[in-house]
């Protein structure tokens, strides 16, 4: 059995590039080959996309990365905060913005995918702007990455550990997506009327969001008044799956008004963003920021109802509103359209209150399984970094 041993990445794979075939030829698109972009490059398994080429497009001026290539993303703006790298589950073609990487001999698929993500973060520190702002991974560079290649026995072994770790997370994955659903569901029937708790039988009343409440626009200001430290400025960026973010932070050292300093229960809203599909986001503030404020494409909700409201702003009927408001050409909600929402509420405070505590049951249970999540991630980091980088030795292969 041959002793492990350190490689140049380059050294222990074949590189390919992709193209882009022109898309002003129908006879390229629309085929039955999957092309893969930084959009569709995502997770650890390559299985399709929702793109596809025919073959004389895969001709015309892209590539094809056979099953069992690394795909990996050399150029987006995902690249500053991430790597993405899958594995080619099928033959699949790929555009400029990806590198295919197939494993030479005695290099297993599944060992070279889970090496590259053990050097996630170094990866990360190969990535350049280019002018636009765009992440430019630097080829050249990570060609040189150092491998730790062990024998096959022992990267067959390593990969069934890191796949039973996989196995882990995807079936907690699932488990956070069928709680979601049901949270979903249970909204469509709870906050209609449709069904009632036991108990409750007094009327819902339709109301305007402005009868109940008021909209806040946030602060305006300049970038000479960023600074390190000073009042945190909440942005679209801050609101994260329906949480509070706080890895991207912005601090001003200019004047608040009181009004738009943020209090306990406010609900913040993204109502303008260069992607409309962030619009309409929100969450409920809690005591970590009181006093702070937000930005001005953001807006704050406050009434003494938000604690029920705020699953409205969660809601399929809030999204509709807001779809209907920007139709094909607006690109923000104002103030005033804000007001004039409509949603349905209990006449009864006690029935708010208990619709309100079922769904705030329901979403503890959910961060109970995020919690679960990320320990399971943190376990895959850290076999990982052990196993992959050949600071822990297998037995088998500490005796060889």
């Amino acid at each position: 059995m041959s002793a492990p041993q350190t490689l140049p990445l380059v050294s222990i794979t074949a590189w390919s590039s992709g193209g882009t075939p022109s898309r002003s030829n129908d006879a390229y698109w629309n085929g039955r080959i999957p092309w893969i972009s930084a959009a569709t490059l995502k997770g650890s398994r390559i299985a399709g996309s929702d793109q596809h080429l025919t073959e004389a497009g895969l001709r015309a001026g892209s590539n094809l990365a056979p099953k069992g290539a690394t795909l990996v993303l050399v150029r987006g703006m995902a690249l500053h905060r991430e790597t993405r790298i899958g594995l080619a589950q099928l033959p699949v073609s790929f555009n400029q913005d990806v590198k295919a990487l197939v494993p030479k001999a005695g290099i297993l698929p599944e060992f070279l995918l889970y090496a590259l993500q053990a050097r996630s973060s170094q990866i990360r520190e190969l990535v350049s702007s280019a002018g636009s702002g765009t992440g430019v991974l630097n080829t050249q560079l990570l060609q040189r990455l150092p491998i730790w290649v062990p024998s096959q026995e022992t990267q067959r072994t390593v990969v069934q550990a890191m796949s039973d770790v996989d196995d882990l997370i995807a079936t907690r994955e699932r488990l956070i997506v069928k709680k979601q659903l049901m949270k979903q569901g249970m909204m469509q029937q709870l906050l209609t009327g449709r069904t009632r708790l036991p108990g409750f039988s007094l009327p819902w009343t339709q109301v305007h969001l402005g009868d109940v409440g008021e909209s806040l626009i946030g602060l305006t200001y300049s970038p000479a008044n960023v600074k390190r430290s000073g009042t945190l400025v909440l942005r679209s960026s801050n609101i994260q799956d329906g949480q509070l973010s706080f890895d991207d932070n912005v601090f001003v050292d200019s004047p608040i008004p009181s009004r738009i300093r943020v209090r306990e229960n406010d609900i913040l809203i993204c109502v303008r963003n260069g992607s409309r599909v962030l619009i309409g986001k929100s969450v409920m503030l809690d005591r970590r920021v009181v006093g702070q404020t937000f930005g001005a494409f953001m807006a704050v909700y406050r009434s003494q109802l938000n604690p029920f409201l705020q699953y409205f702003f969660q809601s399929d009927r809030f999204k509709r509103q807001i779809d209907e408001h920007l139709g094909a050409t607006i690109n923000q909600i104002t103030n005033a359209s804000l007001n004039g929402f409509v949603a349905d509420m209990p006449d009864d405070p006690a029935e708010q209150a208990a619709i309100g505590g079922v769904l705030a049951d329901t979403e503890f249970e959910i961060a109970i399984l995020q919690a679960r999540l990320d320990k399971a991630r943190d376990i895959k980091t850290g076999v990982m970094q052990q196993l992959l980088i050949g600071r822990t030795r297998l037995p088998m292969e500490a005796g060889s």
